[in-house]
């Protein structure tokens, strides 16, 4: 049985079906033509980044609302996290409205593992004093190698 549409469907004009589930898509409101799905159309409405689709100038902010509001709640269906952290293109847009972002997107709740939110800012491992010391031998040796190179 097939998934009911989402109400992110409602601001765009289906040109042409694509294989998948996916459309040919023409936005309401500024006449911007892509492809793909359900995702894509919050990502233009909101003014996603990574999607692949230009932000959407002309989107009034009730249907951005009601976008942020989908969004929060097909995140919270998929388990997934990657659209808690939000990014807009437009930095306007993420200080006037931070406080309703951070109240429709609960990020209280744990998903996936600790690894994959903070990849980059994993422990680095102590060098211990052989490792040190060993670097700095291999150091010094490098030197007095460039040392002899120029000055010999």
């Amino acid at each position: 049985m097939p998934r009911k549409a989402g109400g992110e469907w409602e601001y765009v004009d289906k040109v042409k079906p694509l294989p998948k589930g996916n459309w040919t898509c023409k936005c309401k409101f500024c006449g911007h033509v892509w492809d793909g799905g359900a995702n894509r159309i919050r990502a233009h409405i909101l003014g996603l980044k990574g999607y692949g689709v230009d932000k959407c100038a002309q989107a009034p902010r009730n249907i951005q609302e009601a976008c942020r509001k989908l969004l929060a709640k097909s995140s919270q269906e998929s388990g997934s996290c990657s659209n808690v952290n939000v990014m807009y293109q437009n930095e306007e847009i993420l200080e006037n409205e931070s406080a309703n972002v951070v109240e429709d997107i609960d990020a209280s709740q744990p998903c996936g593992d600790s690894s994959s939110l903070h990849a980059s800012q994993k422990r680095k491992t102590s060098q211990g004093p052989l490792q040190k010391a060993w670097e700095a031998q291999a150091r010094d040796d490098a030197d007095k190698a460039l040392r002899r190179f120029f000055f010999a």
